[in-house]
């Protein structure tokens, strides 16, 4: 494992592990930001992590640097960080990476990444991703999935999971599937789905609809109120909008009545214009919400 920087050996129990990579499947870092919010809500401790020098390409993730006074101070390459946390209930302890997708030597990147589980002992992986699609805010969060070991595809299913039809352009998650398929580890890829009229930086709606799906999958007890805050402003910031631009309200209309109860969308909608997109960005920025109450939560999503 040479291109694992390790800092400590927790000793955990039958772990899993939860990965998620930002950029390109990654849309409104949902994936990436669900992480984040489960390793600062159950105050998982960081223990590895695998150095990006030959992961990434500088031509297109530069390292960042701080210079002072005419001094360069440091030099920060890109890193993918690991944290572990111990489940005080009976199911197994976690494992969660979070990075930016590599640019180069994916095969090397998932051999680091299974041979780590393998010393951890890790009973099965859980890679999360976010795409845009044709669905209203309005709705329950969709998630669709890839999964092939029968006991997770059964349980994934109870819980609202709709299975991945796809031919296109492939990511790391596609990667780490065969690669665990291969080395008999139960994998699902889970990708949560984003309205395509609210291209934000940050949605967080979906993020907790991911991290809801995971507390259950994996019978976690973890503290979700932070996200349904944000994700409660972020509806009511486009509730607003949809009041307030006819077009808006048109098109979640629209959204409402093709969304269906068994989780299809209609590939026939035209593309959402430039012009509701900018309206969605202008009335997020301008932190405005429905409530009245004053100003949204600190951690609402930005624009």
């Amino acid at each position: 494992m040479s291109d694992l920087v390790v800092h400590l050996r927790p000793e955990l129990k039958a772990p899993r592990m939860i990965v998620a990579f930002g950029g390109w499947p990654d849309a409104a870092a949902v994936a990436t930001r669900t992480i984040q919010s489960l390793v600062e809500q159950l105050g998982a401790t960081r223990f590895a992590e695998i150095p990006g020098d030959d992961f990434y390409s500088p031509a297109v993730l530069r390292p960042t640097a701080a210079i002072r006074d005419g001094r360069v101070e440091s030099l920060t390459y890109p890193t993918n960080d690991l944290h572990y946390w111990r489940n005080p209930g009976d199911s197994g302890d976690l494992i969660l990476l979070s990075g930016i997708e590599p640019h180069l030597h994916w095969k090397r990147y998932v051999d680091t990444t299974l041979a780590l589980a393998a010393d951890q002992g890790v009973t099965a992986l859980f890679s999360l991703g976010g795409l845009y699609d044709n669905v209203p805010h309005t709705r329950p969060v969709r998630i669709s999935g890839v999964v092939e070991d029968a006991e997770l595809r059964a349980r994934l299913a109870d819980l609202g999971v709709a299975f991945s039809e796809y031919e296109g352009p492939s990511s790391m998650h596609t990667t780490l599937l065969v690669e665990c398929r291969a080395r008999k580890i139960p994998t699902a890829s889970l990708w949560g789905h984003c309205p395509s009229y609210a291209q934000l930086s940050w949605n967080p709606r979906v993020s907790a609809g991911l991290a809801s799906l995971l507390a259950k999958v994996l019978d976690i007890d973890v503290d979700l109120e932070p996200l349904q805050v944000a994700a409660t402003y972020l509806d009511e910031a486009l509730d607003k909008l949809a009041r307030q631009n006819p077009q808006v309200r048109a098109l979640i209309r629209r959204l409402e009545e093709t969304y269906g109860s068994v989780g299809e969308t209609d590939s026939s909608l035209p593309p959402i214009s430039d012009s509701i997109l900018r309206e969605v960005e202008e009335i997020l920025r301008r932190g405005e919400s429905t409530s009245g109450e004053g100003s949204p939560p600190d951690d609402r999503p930005e624009a």
